[in-house]
C-alpha cells in the first residue's frame, strides 16, 4: 500500500491535514483500504498540528479562529495523511470528495482548492 496519496512517485511527500464530514468518513474512508493512509485525530490534536506549520504560525492563524462558533467542526473527523506535492491526482480526489472534505494544510493546497472552486462557481453563476 502506498504511504502517500498520489501516483506521481517522483514528487516529494508532505503532510496533509484534512477535516472530513463524519458520515462521509465512516462510509468512504474508515474500514477501507484507503483508511491506512489517514491518521484520525481530535480537534485539539489537529489544532496543535496546524499551529506547528511554519506558514500558519507566521500568519497567526488557528483552526479555532477559522471555525469560530460555526459548528462545522463539531462531529467532524480530523485526519493527518501524506500526499505527493503538486500531484494532480490528489487534487482530483479532493475535488471528487467535494464538500465532504476540507483541506486545512498545506495552506498552498487549500488556496488552490479555493481558487478552483471559485472558478467552477463562475461557470454556473452568471452575474
Amino acid at each position: 500500500m502506498a504511504a502517500a496519496l498520489g501516483v506521481e512517485i517522483h514528487r516529494p511527500i508532505a503532510p496533509l491535514l484534512l477535516r472530513f464530514e463524519r458520515y462521509f468518513y465512516g462510509n468512504y474512508i474508515a474500514n477501507t483500504e484507503r483508511a491506512k493512509l489517514f491518521a484520525e485525530m481530535g480537534f485539539e490534536q489537529a489544532e496543535r498540528r496546524f499551529q506547528a506549520d511554519a506558514a500558519v504560525h507566521a500568519a497567526g492563524l488557528s483552526l479555532a479562529y477559522w471555525f469560530g462558533d460555526c459548528p462545522r467542526h463539531q462531529g467532524s473527523v480530523f485526519c493527518l495523511a501524506h500526499h505527493r506535492l503538486g500531484d494532480n491526482n490528489v487534487v482530483m480526489r479532493l475535488r471528487a470528495w467535494g464538500a465532504n472534505v476540507e483541506v486545512l494544510l498545506p495552506l498552498s493546497l487549500r488556496q488552490r482548492m479555493t481558487e478552483d472552486m471559485q472558478e467552477t462557481w463562475k461557470l454556473y453563476h452568471k452575474t
